[in-house]
Order: C-alpha cells, then structure tokens, then sequence
C-alpha cells in the first residue's frame, strides 16, 4: 500500500516502543545515581516479552568465555579480505548488523516480505546488506579487525553439501558418530570432498557433534583454488543450556549441553569442474581425546523455508538474521526474535564493538542527511520517541550508556560526515551530534550491561546504529545507489572506529590507488598507478603497494605477486596468456581495498594490439541490480581473444588514457563508459581530445556507455554539441530509448536484450551479472555518410552508428550490460572485427541467446506480470507494482508500515518489528575463533613465467576458458 500521512499517529502508536522514564523525571533524579530505574530497563521495545535476566547471562556468560579464549587464539584470517599487515585494529572484534531482511510473517500464513518498503528504486533490506558486505567489512578487516557478521556471509547462489566424508586409518562409531582417537602424527583422517559449478569465492561451514571427550583443538584443511588453509576448532565446548524461548521460559538451573551447530571457517576461492576437500585430521596436542567427523557445505545458496514450509524464492544472504542464525544451529531462546537476536549473538561472541547499519525515512520527503543513534529509554507512546543529544539530561551518556559508547558513536559519525562531505557531497547536512532512541538493537546490550555492571563476568559492548541517508528522500536515495557514496561512508566508518580505538591522530590505511595501466610488451607486464590523497585523514600515506594477479579476473592470490615502494611494477608474462592485475596500497594501519582490475596479453609476432580503457566510473545498486565482481577487463578481453587468439591486450583507466594515448601504437582501442549520467563528468576536455586524436589518426574506436550523447548535447555543466557528430556521424536523438532490446548487432541474427529489470515497467529479463539496470540509454541517429548499425527493436530508433569511414562504432548503452554472456563477448568481439575490418566470427552467427532462466523458490508470480518468478515480494494485491517507475514515490511494499514518523521529527521507527540480518566474513557465527593458520599454503592464482619465444596461439587454458565463456558462462543471479 502507499503510505497515507492520516494514518501516522496510528503507526506511531503500534510501533512505539515500551515505557522507560520521562525526561523530566530524569532530570531530578542524583547525578550520583542512575538516571532510570533499573526495573524499567529491562522493559523492550515492540511490545515484546521482557528479556528475562537468564536470556541475557546465558548470552554474557557466554560472550565472557569467548573473550577468554580469545587471549590465546588468534585471527583466522582466510578470507577474501586477508590484511598483508596485522593494521590498526588488530585484535579487535566487531559485530557488524547490516540492517533488515525478508522474512516469512505470521500474520500472512508465513508468506515472505521486505520489511521495508520498496521506493524510489531501492529497499532498505537489501542495500544495507550490500553496503556492509561491500565495503564496511572488507576496510575493517584489512584494517586487522574481526568480523562478525549477522547475515548470510557472501552473495553464493549455489550450496553443496558433503555429509559423507573419505575415512582413512582407525576410526570407530560412538552415539552414531565416526570418531578417531587423537595422536601426535595425524594418523587418522577425514574427508570430505566437492567441486562448484560456477567459479568464485564461497563461505565453508563445518558442522560436528561437540562433547566432553572431543580434542579441543581439533585439526582442519581447506584444499581450496589458492592452495590449503590449515586452522583448529574446539570440539569439546559445551556452549547453551537446554530451554525454551527468551519470554521467560528458561530456567536458572537447566544445564548446558552439547549440540551440533555449523562453524563458518573461512571464505576461499574454487574454480568450477575442478575437485576440492576439507579434511579433517587426528592430530592434536591432547593426549587421550577423539575427534569427530560430522558434515561440510560450502556456499550459501537458496534461503530458509517458512513455518508452513514456503521457501523464500530467494538467496540466504537476503533473510534476516534470525533465519541465518537458526539455520546455523543456534539456540531458540537466541534466534526467536529478529531484532534481538543480532545483538543477542554480539553478546553470546563477546565482542568488543556491536555496529548496525540502515537508512532512514520519513513522511516528510524534504528530511535527509545522516543521524547516529545510541540507546534513551522513553516513558510512553505520547513521549518523543527520538531525542536529539541537546536535550538528555546531564551526566545521561556516562552513567547510563556502557563505557565508551558516546566516544564510539561520536567518533564513527563525524568521521562518515566528514567523507562523505568532502569526497561525494559537499552540502551533505552535517549533524555532529548524537541520537538517543529505545530501538530493541541498542536495548539488548544496554541492558545486559546496565544488570551485571558490578559482577565479574560484565560485558560493556559499545553500541551504536546509523541512518546513513533517508531512502524517503529523492536526493538521498539516489545518493545511496551510487558506489561512491558507499565507499567513502564506509571509509568513514572505518576511520571512526580507529579514532575511537586507537585515538584521533591513529594512522588509518591509504585509499585505494588510481589511474591503473596495464600494459604487456617485451616479455612483461608492465603495471602503473597514481597513489589517492585522503584530504580528511592525512596520516594515511601509503608506505608500499601489493600487486596481485589472476588468470580470470575474478579468483586472485592471497600472496601478491609483487610487492614495491614505487607506484609500479614489472611482471614476466609468456606470450598469448592473459594477465589480471589489481593494487591495494598498505601501510602500518592496513592495506587499501583493490584498485580496478587491468588485463594485459603480449601480442604474437605481427598481430595486432588492442588497448582496452575502462571508463566505468559511476556505478549504482538498485533495488534489483546486481552484486557487480567490479572486473571489466575480464570481458573484453576475451572479446579480443574470440578475433584472434594472438592479439595482444592492454588496460588504462580513462583518467590515465589521455597521457598514455599520446605516443600510442595501438590497432585498437575499445573505451566503455558504463552507465554514466550528468552527476559525472562523462568524457571531460582531455578525454574527448584524446578520442579526437584517435579519430584523426585512423585508430580503429569502439565507443559505448549510457548518456554520453546526453552529457555532450544537453548537460550544461559539459556541452559539447558538435562532438559526436564531427568525429562519430552521430547525432543524439532523445535522452531514452524506452526500449532495452535492440538489434542488428553484427553476425547475430536475433536481438539482443540489455541493462534490464523488473523494477521498471514489469520488464521481465534478467540483468547481466557485471551491471545493473540501464535507465537511460541513448537514442542516437546518422550524420554525414555515417549508417545506424544496431536499432532499438520495438521503435527502429538508432542504438549504435558506425562513422562514414568505417572505423569507429558509438554505441548508446554499455555493451558489458549485454544479459547474455556469450552474446556479450561476441557482440563486443564483432564490433572490434567491425571497425578494424575483418571478418566476425562465425562461432557467434547462430547462437541462440537468451537470458538465463530464474531460479524461484516456490513458483508465486511476484512481480506480478502474470508469470511465475521470485524477483519482488508477494505483490498480488497491488496493482501499480507491475508498472512501477524508478521514482514513483515510498511504495510500501507487502504493507509494512514502519520506517516512518509524523513529520515533526526526522527520525525512524526502528528495529521495533522483526529486524535484519548481515553478512560474515572472518569469524565463525557460532564458535570463538580457530586457531590461526601456521602452515597455510597460498601460492599465485596465476604462474607468472617468460617466453616470448613462442608465437601463435593461446594455450590450451585459455582456450578453454574462452569456451566456457562462450558455452557455459553462467551469470550471478540477482533480484
């Protein structure tokens, strides 16, 4: 339903949160006191049963244990986001709780919906996720934190299971278990053994019964794509007592048992077709104790079936954290109830920090900027809800938050107003100031503090969430969709937390470097970038540079393949292999996410040289876009290879190419702008010079990117009206062609669909894994002798022109958007064959291209245009979601009505409902952390080696990776 401003007192009245003392009562109470009654605190938000005292000790006296083992354990750091330093938070341990999730609602007969709601073009229970799983997480751990995470642990669409393992030596069965007595050798193993179908980085979970007589340092193997992960897991813990569910029903004498749970161990990288194992050995330091076999999956896969037995539709990581966290074997009393279960688990983990992340929203559609948000009692549905720091009583902060709280909080929001103001948005509101609010994720830690302060197993959890935007709001909402205001609040946040840490002169990790090339000649490859200024923290100097290579441009080495002080470097490279490179910069404090991915091929004797310039600056989640592996070279170079297996290749980020153009000698040069728009300066002065100059030179040019006729022709802040007409024949038509199917591509006799989704319009194809919808593609038509090469299909309207001496082709939307991968590599391949006059290639005529099919998990026509799928809720009842603009206003999806307020304040009604779930990535949901790996093996994901003697041909690998694109290549599957 839409939201109707007549009904907000009511919806305030339903989700306010329960009774907690008045402003004024607090103000005459002693400052030597506390300032609220410690009966009252433990009354929660929502209207929800009382967590009792045993709740919260069950998950404290937990949390205490977990903190002790962790003196003697250290980091298990076998994921994507590995550290090459240990950095500024070394040591530290964050719970990260990435906002909300579908669930399954039981006043609908457990049918699954948003809990937020669906509007201008993007829903809260998805972006948070991405935001956090994307950004916050990988900076905080390369920063040497550890995460734990409150949702699924990666984006994984598939799961394999392995319940039987290899067994090898003496193992016997003991309550129907396999068992082996430990011993100092590893006589005795276990294994379990599985391949992927789709190449990429997967979480692992191993599951086994724990029990008195089991060695608690049980040892593990991942064989994985980068070589083998060794680490331990307790077996012997017994870690909940037996009971029922957190209303009360858990007694103070029921025992702690034993039980089986799923152990996440680590994310690795595994190619598909090929064969991998975890083993589990006998090998251990205790004398007398056994190991135990019990089960392995890898991946994450489809989501939780409902109480009637609904599958979602959906993947894991899009649930809420309740279901993740049930699925993984935690306690009932823990994963009963959405919203306090995440800050439960951060409780039962011990960690030293609990971090929500979510956006706001409001009635009033003019409320934006950012608030942070830390726990204030109110006294009832009359009170203000939300209370700006100005008006909390004196001394509030310090008696009634735990330690450490208001600096926490303080630190990480100026810190993310400060990034986000000066890198993405300079008039961006800045609020350096706290919220006070009674949501259920800053009520359970609060209390679980404020009732056992004076005992010696106390846990202070400094506890903060921040709206990081209002998604109500036309300007905001936008903001939250582009990447860069991502990566610049997540880089806030992570230096929030060093501040709050480490103190606000701490050393925080470089940004990422910029302008990469990637160029292959004389038997290197030869890879160059610019080191980024951070002009908020200037203590963030890089100190040296990681270059990591890969032979697919997805999977890369754990181990760089170099590492320098300067700002380049030289790698042996054989002839006709292809080459992936990315750079972090590193320093004391950590190391950098990853520069853009560059590709490079040393050319055959003769052949001829292509330069591929990645332009892809702007790049938007929506509410139905795709989780981008952010690797453009790895489609077009391909694309490259389908024409002539010795091509040779090269990369440039668009801001470098005017300087490497200048003395090129390149046959080719294909340049992609992605989906550019008038926020960026789509083709600056110096790009479009270095365009001319090709143009006059005779270089053969592909040319492709939504809105590029649009920025030139009509943008005022860049026009440049005879452009595209003077070096390409073309003239831009209209801003959009209102059609995402075109055709005419060169040796492709069907059409070709692009940049869709069924957020717009009820179109029903699915996006390409490597962009997201395309709402503006140009509409372009021919000028002085140049011809209309691809048309829209539906109207005849120009897509691509191709210039009157037939050698440069623009095209008007992104051609790495093309859905199909096979018709993706062949159109690009096609178009080079185009304008540098040869022939296309014939593999590519006949194909039969169509998107792939949907994956859905209980067949319900959720978008509503007649047709069974699993793309949106439930929306059988609405009529307008078929039809739905971008930016057709707050539609209230599945009619969750929260996430607003009356207007009077610009604050949310949060968490007071079943909240949301988040993603994990370097520490195990439900166990305290393995021991590190001391005998890990990573080699190179690539063998970098000479020989330039050789000509002619790929290899045979890259032949059969050309084939697979082209036969089997399977995209990401997204909403």
């Amino acid at each position: 339903m839409r939201l109707n401003p007549v009904h907000l007192p009511l919806i305030l009245a339903v989700f306010s949160l329960a009774a907690l003392g008045t402003a004024a009562d607090a103000l005459a109470q002693s400052e030597d006191a506390p300032l609220f009654p410690a009966e009252d605190l433990l009354q929660p938000p929502g209207g929800e049963e009382v967590l009792d005292d045993e709740v919260l000790s069950l998950a404290v006296e937990h949390g205490q244990a977990a903190r002790e083992r962790r003196k003697f354990l250290r980091s298990l750091n076998v994921t994507r986001s590995r550290p090459t330093s240990p950095g500024a938070l070394s040591g530290k341990r964050v719970a990260l709780s990435p906002g909300h999730g579908i669930h399954a609602r039981s006043d609908t007969n457990y049918d699954w919906r948003w809990q937020r709601s669906i509007g201008l073009g993007i829903v809260e229970d998805k972006h948070t996720y991405e935001w956090v799983r994307d950004f916050v997480q990988p900076m905080l751990e390369r920063a040497g934190a550890e995460t734990l995470m409150l949702r699924a642990n990666d984006y994984t669409e598939t799961k394999v299971l392995v319940e039987t393992a290899a067994f090898a030596g003496s193992w016997k069965t003991e309550n129907s278990r396999q068992v082996a007595d430990t011993d100092s050798q590893g006589a005795n193993t276990a294994k379990w053994q599985f391949g992927v179908s789709v190449t990429g980085n997967y979480p692992v979970y191993i599951r086994f019964l724990a029990a008195a007589n089991r060695a608690p340092d049980a040892a593990y193997t991942v064989n994985h794509a980068a070589g083998t992960t060794s680490f331990t897991l307790d077996q012997a813990e017994a870690r909940v007592k037996t009971g029922g569910s957190y209303g009360g029903s858990i007694t103070a004498n029921a025992a702690k048992t034993y039980y089986e749970t799923w152990h996440y161990v680590g994310t690795y990288p595994f190619r598909a077709g090929e064969n991998y194992s975890v083993e589990l050995s006998s090998k251990s330091a205790s004398s007398g104790k056994v190991v135990t076999a019990g089960s392995v999956f890898v991946g994450e896969g489809p989501g939780s079936p409902a109480a009637n037995g609904n599958l979602s539709g959906r993947y894991r990581w899009q649930e809420s954290s309740a279901y993740f966290l049930k699925a993984m074997g935690l306690p009932s009393w823990l994963t009963e109830s959405d919203y306090y279960c995440r800050p439960l688990m951060a409780l039962f983990e011990g960690v030293d920090a609990y971090f929500s992340l979510h956006t706001n929203a409001n009635s009033n559609a003019s409320a934006k900027g950012t608030q942070m948000y830390v726990w204030y009692p109110n006294k009832d549905s009359g009170e203000q809800q939300w209370r700006e720091e100005a008006s909390w009583p004196s001394g509030y902060a310090a008696q009634n938050l735990p330690p450490g709280t208001y600096d926490y909080a303080t630190a990480i929001n100026n810190s993310f107003l400060d990034y986000v103001s000066k890198f993405y948005d300079s008039s961006w509101p800045i609020n350096k100031y706290l919220w006070g609010t009674s949501v259920g994720e800053l009520y359970v830690t609060r209390n679980a503090w404020y009732k056992n302060a004076s005992s010696s197993n106390a846990i202070a959890i400094p506890t903060a969430l921040i709206e990081t935007a209002f998604h109500s709001n036309t300007s905001d909402a936008a903001a939250i969709k582009e990447q860069k205001f991502r990566f610049y609040g997540a880089r806030g946040i992570l230096a929030g937390f060093i501040h709050y840490f480490k103190g606000k002169n701490a050393l925080i990790p470089p940004m990422p470097p910029e302008k990469l090339t990637v160029t292959a000649d004389d038997c290197e490859v030869r890879v160059s970038w610019v080191p980024v200024k951070d002009i908020v923290n200037s203590n963030s100097e890089p100190t040296k540079y990681n270059v990591y290579v890969s032979d697919d441009g997805i999977l890369f080495g754990r181990t760089p393949a170099a590492t320098v002080t300067d700002t380049s470097a030289a790698l042996p490279i054989s002839r006709g292999k292809t080459v992936y490179v990315k750079v972090t910069a590193a320093n004391d404090a950590g190391e950098s996410l990853d520069s853009m991915v560059g590709a490079a091929r040393l050319a055959s004797p003769g052949e001829k040289k292509i330069l591929f310039v990645d332009g892809v600056d702007r790049e938007l989640k929506g509410a139905y876009d795709t989780n981008n592996v952010r690797s453009y070279a790895r489609i077009y170079g391909p694309a490259a290879s389908l024409n002539n297996a010795g091509y040779g290749l090269s990369t440039v980020d668009d801001e470098a190419a005017p300087e490497h153009l200048k003395n090129h000698n390149y046959d080719l040069v294909v340049w992609a702008t992605g989906n550019t728009s008038s926020k960026t300066d789509v083709l600056p002065s110096d790009q479009r010079a270095a365009l001319a100059a090709l143009r006059s030179s005779g270089t053969p040019l592909v040319l492709s990117g939504a809105e590029i006729g649009y920025a030139l022709a009509i943008a005022s802040y860049n026009p440049d009206t005879t452009f595209l007409a003077d070096k390409f024949g073309a003239t831009y038509v209209k801003d959009d062609s209102g059609d995402h199917t075109v055709k005419g591509a060169p040796g492709i006799s069907g059409n070709l669909t692009f940049g869709v989704s069924n957020e717009y319009g009820g179109k029903t194809s699915a996006l390409s894994a490597d962009t997201g919808y395309i709402q503006y593609p140009d509409v372009l038509s021919a000028s002085g002798g140049a011809t209309v090469l691809m048309t829209y299909a539906s109207a005849g309207t120009g897509a691509a022109i191709l210039s009157a001496d037939k050698r440069a082709v623009l095209v008007g939307f992104p051609l790495e958007s093309i859905v199909d991968p096979s018709a993706r590599v062949c159109t690009i391949a096609n178009l080079m064959a185009t304008v540098l006059g040869t022939s296309v290639n014939s593999s590519c005529t006949q194909a039969s291209f169509q998107p792939t099919a949907e994956i859905c998990g209980n067949g319900a026509d959720d978008d509503c245009n007649g047709s069974a799928d699993c793309f949106d809720s439930a929306c059988a009842n609405e009529a307008q979601c078929a039809d739905m603009p971008e930016d057709a206003g707050i539609l209230e999806d599945a009619g969750i009505l929260d996430d607003e307020d009356s207007g009077t304040n610009p604050g949310p009604i949060e968490d007071g409902d079943a909240g949301g779930l988040e993603d994990l990535d370097d520490t195990d949901p439900t166990e305290t952390l393995p021991d590190s790996p001391s005998n890990e093996v990573r080699p190179d994901m690539v063998t970098l080696e000479g020989g330039c003697s050789a000509a002619g041909s790929a290899p045979l690998s890259e032949l059969a990776l050309l084939l697979g694109l082209l036969a089997s290549a399977v995209r990401r599957r997204h909403e």
